[in-house]
Parts: structure tokens; sequence; C-alpha cells
């Protein structure tokens, strides 16, 4: 099956006043050119011709035969086609439940729910998305192109997607609240609530595509902006020259006023950043200091945990030591029982001994205080050899 976007290009290029295509394009993230800001400026075109630039292409896509969720109804656009160009194809492949179908956009309703959740159901891509409300807007139906796209950017952020990946879609949104505001002013030309929000609305979605802190951005250039989203309108503007240029001071004045604003919250913002980089810098001091701190620190605790280990070391040895002690003083002590032991043991054997020899020390006693009586002991002095004097003794007995 193909599907061919370019013949989107005759009604791209004559609701959106699109530039003619240029450059071929078969990826979806290629479908949004970086020249979309520089188009916006200069006058030449909005989102929609980018749109445009990759019409002339064909998207080929070989699932197996389609099956169709409506049925087509008659090519009632065959009648605003100019002679020459090829109808146009207005099937959006898509898959559910893993079954290749194919929508038909001429039955699309003005209700845009259903659509919604059919994209919602097959989790189709941004650009299917993006035909589906450029759809919408091709119709005029664009409430329904606010509803499609705005469920498109909540959707793809939900899924992950970066803001600057959406920005053709901030850029339709814009310019769908810039046709809503020409819609909403009153016959005179003057502002109402309802096209002031919308003005404001647009700013806002602008914004988030160029940014809000642009110094070179001025008011004219802004207007030029709004006079290029002006060629977005396919009814042209009936007002006189006069309420023109009124609306157009009046713009101006709102333009100039949310210029200021913006200033004043970007002097706001520029404040509180310079506060932020104070409370940094004094916080990374503290910071500085406190791992200074810690530093010292733990050189002590490593310190204290080299004398706790040397004094656990001491402490072991001395237990050791004692334990020794201990075990040398448990030895010391049953040798000391056992020589008292034996002490006592000699002692009463010496007593039983002494108790045994008294007779006869007694006899040998009474024996010699006899023999003495009867024996006579004469002392003798007598050289010695080496000259000295040498005391002998002579026993006599009485009888010669």
């Amino acid at each position: 099956m193909q599907v061919k976007l370019d013949d989107y290009q005759p009604h791209l290029h004559r609701d959106f006043g699109g530039i003619p295509p240029q450059q071929t394009c078969t990826d979806s993230k290629k479908y949004y050119p970086g020249s979309v800001a520089s188009s916006m400026v200069s006058g030449r075109g909005s989102w929609a011709s980018h749109v445009a630039s990759i019409a002339g292409q064909e998207v080929v896509v070989t699932p197996p035969p389609p099956v169709p969720v409506t049925a087509a109804r008659p090519n009632q656009l065959d009648s605003i086609i100019p002679s020459g160009l090829p109808p146009i194809q207005t099937l959006l492949p898509m898959t559910l439940c893993g079954q290749p179908i194919s929508f038909d956009l001429q039955t699309l309703e003005d209700d845009p729910r259903s659509i919604i959740e059919l994209l919602s159901a097959t989790s189709s891509d941004r650009d299917k998305w993006m035909i589906v409300g450029a759809f919408y807007r091709r119709k005029g139906n664009i409430h329904a192109t606010l509803t499609v796209v705005t469920t498109m950017v909540k959707v793809l952020t939900d899924l992950g997607l970066r803001e600057c990946d959406m920005k053709p879609a901030f850029l339709m949104l814009s310019s769908c609240h810039v046709e809503l505001w020409r819609q909403a002013r009153s016959t005179d030309g003057s502002e109402t609530e309802t096209s002031a929000a919308h003005l404001d609305k647009s700013c806002r979605w602008l914004q988030l595509v160029y940014g809000q802190d642009n110094p070179e951005v001025t008011s004219e250039n802004s207007f030029e902006v709004f006079d290029t989203l002006s060629l977005l309108d396919t009814t042209p503007s009936q007002a006189p020259a006069g309420e023109l240029i009124a609306c157009n001071k009046q713009r101006r004045t709102n333009l100039e006023r949310d210029l200021q604003v913006l200033r004043d919250r970007q002097a706001l913002h520029i404040e509180e950043l310079a506060h932020t980089r104070e409370v940094k810098r004094r916080l990374e001091n503290e910071a500085a200091d406190e791992r200074a701190i810690r530093r010292r620190l733990e050189r002590t605790l490593r310190v204290l945990e080299t004398k706790l280990a040397k004094a656990q070391r001491r402490a072991n040895d001395a237990h050791a030591l004692v334990c020794m002690e201990a075990n040398a003083r448990r030895k010391c002590e049953q040798m000391v029982t056992e020589e008292r032991a034996k002490r006592r043991e000699l002692e009463e054997h010496l007593k039983r001994q002494a108790q045994s020899a008294r007779p006869l020390l007694e006899g040998l006693t009474g024996l010699f205080q006899r023999a003495g009586s009867q024996v006579k002991i004469d002392a003798v002095v007598s050289p010695t050899p080496e000259g000295s004097l040498r005391r002998s003794t002579k026993v006599s007995t009485r009888d010669g």
C-alpha cells in the first residue's frame, strides 16, 4: 500500500500559502526543519509551509492488505482540485492490535474524540496526529484542530518526547489561535476578551518556539510574524485601512506591555540567579571546609585506630603473661604443697627415729658417765714440724 502525501500539496498551498516542495524526507523526525523560525519571521509562511515542503514525497509502507475501518464516501474534494493534478489520497495507515488498517480522512466527524481515541489506541506517530490536525484545519474546524494537536502534545509529552521536537505543533496551535483571534474580534475591528485571550495564547505558543528572553526580537518583528500568520486566513479581511492601523497600534501596545513584563521577569530571574550563585559559592566554601575537617578527623581516627590496635596487642600480651604467671604460680603452689607434705612426713619419721633411739642414747650416756669417772685426761704440749706448739691429751686410767 502506498500513501502519497503529495496529494495534499494543492490544498496546503491553497489554504496556507505554502511554498512548493524542494526537499525529500522519509523520516517523520525530519518533517520539521530548523528553518521554521526564519520562515516565520521573514514572512514566507508558517509551519504549514513546512508541511507543504514535504509534499510530493512518497512514503512507501508495505504491510499486508489493510482492513478498512470505514467505508469511503465519494470524493468531495475533486471539485476543488485543479486539472492535471492527481486525486487526493485520504487513507491514513495505522496498526491496531497488530492488524494494519487504513482510516479515510474524509469520514472524519466534527467531534474529534473518536479519531483521538483511535490515534491513542494505535500509538500513532506525531506525523499522523499532525495530518489529522491539518485535515481539520483545511476543513475550517479550528477547534477540532486545537483539540487534536493539544491532545497530541500531552500524549507525546507523557511518552517522553522533548519539547524541541514539538515546535511544529506549537506553531500550528499558535496559528489556530491567531485565526480564532481574528474571528473573535468585533465587527469594528476592536479587541474583545475572547480575542485577547486567543492572542495571548498565540503569543505563548510562539514563545515556546522562539523563546521568551530574546533581546533581538522587537515589536516590529512581532508584527511581521502576525502579518505572516494572517496569510493563513482563507477568507481575506474586509476591514478598512484605518481600522487595521488602529488594531495594529493596539496590538503594538499589548505586545510592548507583554515585552516589558517579560523583561521584568528576566531581571527578576537574573537577580535570583545571582543570589543562587552567591549561595552556591558559600555552600561550596562550606563544603570545602567540611571536607578539610572530615579529612582531619579521618586522620585522627586512623591514628586512634592504630593506637587502639597497639593497645589491644599489648593487652593481649599482658593477658598471655598473666596466664603464664598464673600457671607458674599454680605449679609453684603445688610444689610447695608437696614439699610441705614431704617435710611433715620427714619430721614425723625423725620423731619416730628419735623416740626409738632415745633409750640407746640414754644407755650410752650412762656408759660414758661411768667411764668418765675412771679415765683421767692430761694435757700435753708438743712442738709441730712447722715450729708451732700442739696440744694433745693423754688419757690414763687409774690403774696405770
